[in-house]
């Protein structure tokens, strides 16, 4: 039984290619979630709104609206680090009415959407968080391949610490603590669940 309306926030601005991507993101959240029911404004109110007329593109973002309200949550699919005007015109409304929660993911591949997990819900996201996944990924394979390398060479994991915080950054007391991580954890399930 779908039980959970998820409104989808993604790119359109008239183009083709951002409808391929918005049916992406439905069929990404329908194999993430069994109960989640996906709606992406921009693949229903062009059918019969003309998006290039001001006052169609504000009919349909008011309808578009109208359905944030009624969702559990708001998925926001960001490609490049870019919120476009409409994006960042419904995460605002999201965030105005205080619901739904926001969850950000990052479909710059659309073959591997990434959950940001560390963009906070309730808080327009800055670039440079949107960005984030980017510069980790590419540091990622150059740090863990030299750390690797150290380790099969016979260096133990406490000769290494500097090099993983430098890569990873410092361990906070939550993640020092398995305890706390655990009930985070739990939480944070808890939250995407009700």
């Amino acid at each position: 039984m779908i039980t959970k309306d998820i409104f989808i926030c993604s790119a359109f601005g008239g183009l083709e290619s951002n409808l391929v991507l918005a049916r992406k993101y439905c069929q990404y959240v329908l194999d993430k979630d069994e109960d989640a029911n996906p709606f992406a404004p921009h693949l229903i109110f062009p059918q019969f709104l003309d998006e290039s007329k001001p006052e169609e593109r504000e009919r349909g973002m008011q309808l578009g609206k109208d359905r944030l309200y009624k969702s559990k949550e708001m998925w926001v699919f960001v490609v490049d680090g870019v919120l476009t005007v409409g994006m960042t015109d419904e995460i605002k409304e999201a965030i105005a009415c205080g619901y739904p929660p926001q969850y950000y993911f990052d479909a710059t591949d659309v073959n591997n959407i990434v959950e940001m997990r560390h963009v906070v819900s309730g808080v327009l996201p800055t670039i440079g968080q949107l960005l984030a996944p980017k510069p980790f990924a590419s540091r990622a394979s150059k740090g863990l391949s030299s750390i690797a390398a150290a380790l099969k060479a016979g260096a133990r994991y406490s000769d290494l610490q500097s090099q993983l915080d430098s890569f990873l950054g410092q361990l906070d007391n939550t993640e020092s603590n398995p305890e706390a991580d655990a009930t985070w954890e739990t939480s944070y399930r808890i939250d995407r669940n009700d």
